[in-house]
């Protein structure tokens, strides 16, 4: 975001400076900016100095921007301007008193597509100085100090700061401590830094003794920082060779603990070792053990009792030195040890459980190390329990049957279900215990197609769901119900009819396989099922009947249909008039005709014998002379006759706004026989010098060129219209493409003498990079831009522009989207109840 900034005394003078440093030879320095000037597109450089830390504005800072050879004072408030500039790259370096000088590099791009000026604003922070800094360094080995250690030191502004670069001579970024360790500096900026000591030679022996070291400090203004840093030594450190202690969690059965070291311990210094043991669940009581030496780098550890609780886990703390002062020390968590039992831990020796993407068809086998407690019983805390749920539902147990083949080996089914999905994972976590009392605990996630006996039940008490009485034309989710059968394992879905199905066609599978009495499933027919698949609108029950089969999954006889529970249903529901709307407006004050056109929807397909309907017209507003005459419109069905509309041709000069029409239908029927007797009447309605396209019932005469640009109702993005479920947009169902070049047309529209206003609802989710919707219009073959959407507005939000210039014209309103060629994860650009009136008249017509 731009902040607009005080102009400062050089502003006006920067355009001349720049043209006559062009114009004198030599007039640039040695530092240069990198930078491809366009002279067609003007830019206004503004800056801020603001001291860090504080964030206060720096009075009497200076800027320069070396390539330009432009220098210049900041204002009281830190602020500077240079206008008249070129668009491409600059350098500008900020100084002040007490603060340490800051580059920023600076990128004037003027966008595609390009403007002719542009506004470049940018804060710009500058350290405080005067922190003092006094470090003393020391060697590993103690008390010596680090003569003459070579020292780095980076300097940073927080991150949150952004790009700039401190361009200070007086700050150091290499230094050498003096004779006895110390590092002492002043006048630094209040940044953070960084010390990176590098090997040295403490002793003389020309042989590094101290390893690289970093540790990073945050200075602050007028604050002395003393610290003192212990390098690591370079000497070879103290290892473990060998050991019978456990990593974390695991169990440990021997009497003692044995350590094997690296390199000759210090066995005659009684200081040089000490053992400690706590147990975790109780770690403030230590546990006495005694320490032997079986040889210069072999250790014994023995707890000075048994500890004969297989479930409590100890802490093993070790420290040790070696005989040229070297340190070891190492903690060893969490190890369950437990002396003097000599039985082996139970463990898993054979599994059929597969691992990654492997398919298990069939039960799972495990086989023990030891023998187990093969008294199984399906309750708490019994000596064997085991738990299934699949992945995706997590809380939903699945119940399972387990079978002891020996003392050995275990036998794991579902009971009574088939895990039929090849794209589940399930979830199976063991329990059991083994003879000897120890416990045995193990989950696996694994891909388990199990397939149990065929079954011979059949599906009983198939119908409707309680609440779905009526099955109208374009009913297209069904909702089934039936009462399970006895041996699940899920239940297989079928449908036909008896026009373009003929044939059961599998339509879905309803995964339930340990549910009991009543199962309800949404069973949603596939686009096969359609009599008109060009008209936008899935009608599965026009002129047929569907007929649904249940059975169960794993079915003796596999094949829907009788003797398998069957279902059949029609559309009972007579056809009606849905809606009305005028397209175009109905008042033509130019010299030339114009379109206006009465569309009219129905519920349902209308039968071939219903004769047109008839429009009714009466003066009841607008120009009392003149009433648009009914014989003049020409009525045309839509394809599929669920739409139509009466054509006129509004003669210039004419206002038919005001007069009151209405809609009579004689016997209406649609194609599957159902009739309502007599006439169907309208509500009367007006007609407005207007033009509105609520998008709901089509897309109301707009059409596309290119890829994209969809009517309905989306699935993505808004999932819905503004105030209803249609409306138009880039796509409704994935993302859009890379390069894409797409327009949405609006139909002709006449802009009344007094001008207009339009209006409309948009929701955008745009890669802001290069990816555009342009509001175009078309007016006399010539295109211009009322406006430019790009990025993130992801609520529906009102546009509202003036289309007076446009007076008396005849235009198209045009939606122009541009994508680039990068990768794209994005919603797209959507369009709803759009508008064009004139005086704020807004008269909707029906319902």
């Amino acid at each position: 975001m731009f902040y607009p900034a005080p102009r400062s005394r050089f502003t006006a003078l920067a355009s001349f400076a720049l043209l006559a440093c062009m114009l004198v030879s030599g007039c640039g320095e040695e530092e240069t900016n990198i930078y491809m000037p366009d002279n067609s597109v003007t830019v206004t450089l503004s800056g801020r100095a603001l001291s860090y830390p504080g964030a206060e504005p720096v009075d009497g800072a200076t800027f320069r921007i070396p390539g330009a050879s432009i220098s210049g004072t900041c204002d009281t408030t830190g602020c500077f301007e240079v206008a008249g500039l070129s668009s491409g790259t600059y350098q500008v370096v900020l100084s002040a008193p007490g603060h340490a000088t800051t580059r920023v590099s600076l990128s004037a791009n003027p966008g595609n597509p390009p403007v002719s000026h542009l506004d470049l604003h940018k804060d710009f922070y500058l350290a405080q100085t005067s922190a003092g800094i006094d470090i003393t360094l020391y060697a590993a080995e103690g008390a010596r100090r680090a003569a003459d250690a070579l020292v780095d030191l980076t300097w940073s502004l927080p991150y949150s700061m952004g790009d700039h670069d401190l361009d200070d001579p007086r700050i150091p970024h290499q230094v050498t401590c003096d004779s006895l360790g110390v590092l002492s500096l002043s006048d630094l900026p209040a940044t953070d830094l960084m010390l990176t000591v590098y090997p040295y030679d403490v002793d003389g022996d020309s042989l590094p003794d101290c390893g690289t070291m970093t540790e990073s400090f945050a200075l602050q203004p007028g604050k002395t920082f003393r610290t003192y840093m212990v390098l690591p030594s370079s000497q070879t450190q103290v290892s473990v060779e060998h050991t019978n202690l456990p990593s974390y969690g695991q169990r440990l059965y021997d009497d003692a603990a044995f350590l094997v070291f690296s390199t000759v311990m210090d066995t005659l210094n009684a200081g040089s070792v000490s053992v400690q043991i706590r147990q975790d669940n109780y770690p403030y009581g230590e546990i006495a053990a005694s320490t032997q030496w079986l040889s210069p780098i072999e250790l014994r550890v023995t707890p000075d009792y048994p500890l004969v609780d297989a479930t409590m886990d100890y802490d093993i703390f070790v420290h040790a030195e070696a005989t040229d002062g070297s340190i070891f020390e190492h903690s060893y968590n969490s190890v369950l040890w437990t002396t003097g039992i000599p039985e082996p831990p139970v463990g898993l020796v054979a599994s059929n459980i597969p691992s990654g993407s492997t398919r298990l068809n069939g039960p799972v086998l495990l086989t023990f190390s030891a023998p187990m407690d093969t008294t199984a019983q399906e309750v708490p805390g019994a000596p064997t329990v085991a738990h299934l749920t699949q992945d995706n539902h997590p809380y939903d147990e699945i119940g399972l049957r387990w079978t002891w083949l020996s003392e050995l080996d275990l036998e794991i089914a579902p009971r009574d279900s088939a895990l039929r999905h090849e794209d589940m994972d399930y979830n199976l976590e063991l329990q059991a215990r083994g003879q000897n009392g120890l416990e045995y605990s193990e989950s696996w996630r694994f891909y388990w197609l199990y397939e149990p006996r065929d079954c011979d039940a059949l599906v009983s008490g198939l119908r409707l769901a309680e609440g779905q009485t009526e099955i109208d034309f374009n009913t297209v989710t069904v909702h089934l119900t039936w009462e399970a059968t006895d041996c699940r394992g899920g239940y297989r879905i079928y449908a036909k009819d008896d026009r373009n199905n003929p044939g059961w066609v599998h339509v879905m599978d309803e995964p339930t396989d340990y549910d009991f009495g009543t199962i309800t499933a949404e069973c949603t027919l596939p686009p096969a099922f359609d009599r008109y698949d060009v008209d936008g609108v899935q009608s599965p029950f026009s002129a047929t009947e569907v007929t649904f089969s249940v059975l169960p999954a794993r079915a003796t006889n596999p094949n829907p249909g009788d003797p398998h529970a069957t279902l059949a249903v029609i559309d009972n529901t007579p056809p009606s008039i849905s809606w009305i709307e005028q397209i175009g407006s109905a008042v033509n004050d130019s010299d030339e005709s114009t379109p206006l056109e009465i569309a009219v929807g129905f519920t349902e397909h209308i039968d071939m014998a219903v004769p047109d309907p008839i429009l009714e017209i009466k003066e009841a507003g607008g120009d009392s002379s003149f009433t648009l005459d009914p014989m003049q419109g020409t009525w045309s069905w839509d394809q599929g006759r669920m739409a139509g509309r009466f054509a006129f041709s509004l003669e210039g000069g004419c206002d038919a706004s005001g007069d009151s029409i209405r809609i009579r239908a004689a016997t209406l029927a649609d194609l599957s026989g159902n009739a309502i007797s007599g006439e169907t009447t309208s509500p009367w309605m007006s007609l407005a010098n207007w033009s509105s396209f609520d998008f709901e019932s089509s897309g109301q005469g707009w059409t596309r060129q290119g890829q994209g640009w969809a009517w309905g109702a989306p699935s993505r993005g808004p999932e819905g219209g503004h105030q209803s479920e249609h409306c138009w947009g880039t796509t409704l169902h994935s993302d859009y493409g890379d390069n894409w070049d797409t327009t949405l047309h609006s139909p002709s529209l006449r802009i009344p003498a007094g001008g207009a206003d339009l209006e409309f609802w948009k929701w955008s989710e745009l890669d802001a990079y290069d990816d555009h919707c342009y509001l175009e219009i078309v007016a006399d073959g010539d295109v211009s831009t009322l406006a430019t959407f790009t990025g993130y507005a992801t609520e529906w939000e009102r546009m509202q522009y003036s289309l007076d210039v446009y007076a008396g014209q005849l235009v198209e309103i045009r939606f122009h989207f541009t994508s680039n060629y990068h990768g794209h994860d994005y919603e797209g650009f959507f369009v709803d109840d759009l508008s064009v009136s004139s005086q704020g008249g807004k008269v909707g017509l029906w319902p």
